[in-house]
């Protein structure tokens, strides 16, 4: 809630062969954490309509995207919050990597 009004998302879901069954409940808690945390942010700074996430799993690897139509951040700057740095250390659990790309006002869908 920002100013006394609500803000909205558009939230579109997408998976792309995931099998929820092929991995354990600790990855699943942290994909959700991850979403979980991507979803706050998105809302308390992004100002963003449209939020798309996409879950991808090949043989090899599973990828989670998330995109916003938001005004993005700068990524050489500094952040106060934990947000991002939890996002990172649980994807590093897995051997993971977080990347943060930024084209502020697009989202793919």
């Amino acid at each position: 809630m920002q100013n006394g009004t609500f803000n909205f998302l558009k939230i579109k879901l997408a998976l792309e062969k995931f099998k929820e069954e092929s991995v354990n409940e600790k990855f699943r808690i942290n994909i959700y954490r991850i979403v979980q945390e991507q979803l706050n942010n998105i809302l308390k700074h992004a100002r963003a309509s449209d939020v798309c996430i996409t879950l991808l799993q090949s043989t090899r690897s599973i990828r989670l995207s998330i995109t916003d139509n938001g005004v993005g951040f700068d990524t050489g700057k500094n952040q106060n919050g934990i947000g991002l740095a939890n996002i990172k250390s649980r994807a590093a659990i897995y051997n993971g990597a977080a990347i943060f790309t930024l084209q502020p006002g697009k989202v793919v869908f």
